[in-house]
């Protein structure tokens, strides 16, 4: 899926601008394919969460928010969205035929509607997502907002040809989306899926800059200093479980420097800044860039010095390293750095005689069992647990033979992954064991099993992989 998936609405505090800035704080881990699950406890407008969807390989996640109405049209959109678009075209057609009068007739209409209904938290209803779409698409500044009873009460906005159906967007955003699990309640709901591979990252309400800065609320629930207060102690609490934690909020520091908030609240954390366009008031002083804070509980990934350690997998103890990084075809080649600093990209016929080697020393059966016991555990994504088995596998050996022979099993159990999240792959793993399977088993020359798979159509390779029972 190549095309920019956008946030199917406009939300109060949206990061869909600052996103280049918050990918440079993301995780190493998250890059390194470590994490596999992602949470995100005040998902709003899902800007980041779609960013990191579409960027890296989450097997699972989890998103959460107190709006009832925004969890219930990300349902819809999840598992009903040829529906939603069945309904928002009607609309679409329907109210951009209208004249200014007849359209505002016909948003408060809607908004009637909308408002004389609760939807129930654990409730799907596609024709409620489908009045949601609209008033967020249509209302004034595209602003979600409601008053102290629950009601929506942004008035119309102005636009000549607003976009109520985007239909390839919704499609695209329902296929990126299968995976997670939208769930509407507190932001404390997330912490029993937070586990040590997880990567959280909180966007709550920000703390008013002053007090007309804070004239409103997407929930009829406020967010005060109390509750920023909760939100950093649960914060700390989730750091003692090893989770990688990033979280943005206001800075104080914009209007009054000895304001030091946050800064008591997540001492020993790093804080860091981003700047944003927003209004901190209605004077046109007041408006322009100003600073936001990103906190989190793990080295800024780009702190001076620090660029080639964050997509790094593997450090050996002679200080070389594996890692990933883009090749010609994708963004999974496997890259060995030695102890000078050289870098290359190892070829197949380079490892493969490394192999043949040892297997003469430690006999073919020996070394093509230890690799099936790796390829057994390797799926499309880096575990930590897997790692550690590779090393514990390259202690049985001599001990002057330990180091090399747990980079090549590096080597062979990355590239295992790499062919695994190949776009239009077909046999994914299964295309290095043939080779090593030729080396080792069949006792084909090194050349000939380095290249063994090249020039051949999967489908004769996938019959070869059968054969040989697997």
């Amino acid at each position: 899926m190549t095309e920019k998936i956008r946030p199917f609405v406009k939300w109060a505090g949206g990061k869909g601008s600052l996103i280049p800035q918050l990918n440079k704080f993301y995780p190493y881990d998250l890059k390194n394919r470590v994490i596999g699950r992602y949470i995100e406890p005040f998902v709003g407008g899902g800007a980041v969460l779609i960013d990191i969807l579409q960027k890296y390989n989450i097997k699972e996640a989890f998103a959460f928010d107190i709006n009832k109405d925004l969890i219930n049209s990300y349902n819809v959109i999840k598992n009903n969205v040829d529906e939603l678009i069945t309904i928002l075209k009607e609309i679409e057609t329907q109210y951009l035929k209208l004249e200014k009068e007849g359209r505002k007739k016909y948003f408060y209409i809607v908004r009637e509607k909308y408002n004389n209904y609760t939807i129930e938290e654990n409730e799907t209803k596609i024709q409620r997502a489908a009045q949601f779409v609209f008033l967020n698409r249509t209302c004034f500044n595209g602003l979600y907002r409601v008053n102290k009873s629950g009601k929506f009460n942004v008035p119309i906005g102005s636009y000549k040809n607003p976009t109520i159906c985007d239909e390839q967007n919704l499609k695209n955003l329902s296929k990126l989306i299968q995976n997670v699990q939208f769930e509407c309640g507190d932001y404390k709901n997330s912490i029993k899926y937070v586990t040590k591979n997880t990567f959280v990252y909180f966007d709550p309400p920000y703390r008013p800059l002053n007090i007309t800065s804070g004239f409103t609320s997407y929930t009829k629930e406020d967010f005060n200093d109390d509750d920023q207060k909760e939100l950093a102690k649960l914060y700390k609490m989730l750091d003692g479980r090893n989770a990688k934690l990033m979280l943005s909020n206001s800075n104080p520091k914009n209007i009054n420097k000895e304001d030091n908030f946050f800064d008591n609240l997540y001492k020993g954390f790093n804080i860091n800044e981003i700047y944003a366009n927003r209004m901190i008031n209605s004077k046109a002083d007041g408006r322009g860039k100003i600073s936001e804070i990103v906190v989190t509980n793990y080295n800024n990934t780009y702190s001076k010095g620090m660029e080639n350690e964050m997509e790094r997998i593997k450090k050996f103890e002679d200080g070389s390293f594996l890692e990933y990084d883009d090749g010609r075809f994708d963004k999974w080649c496997v890259y060995y750095t030695d102890s000078n600093g050289n870098r290359k990209a190892p070829k197949d016929t380079d490892y493969f005689e490394d192999l043949y080697n040892f297997s003469k020393k430690y006999g073919n059966e020996r070394i093509y069992s230890d690799y099936v016991r790796i390829y057994n555990k390797t799926n499309k994504y880096i575990e930590e647990e897997t790692i550690s088995y590779i090393e514990q596998i390259a202690k049985v050996y001599e001990l002057l033979d330990r180091m090399e022979i747990e980079k090549i099993f590096m080597i062979l159990y990355m590239g295992m992954i790499e062919e695994e999240n190949k776009e239009r792959t077909k046999l994914g793993k299964r295309i290095k064991r043939l080779g090593v399977h030729a080396l080792l088993v069949e006792n084909r020359p090194i050349k000939e099993s380095a290249t063994f798979m090249t020039g051949k159509k999967w489908q004769l390779l996938g019959k070869l992989c059968k054969e040989r029972g697997f």
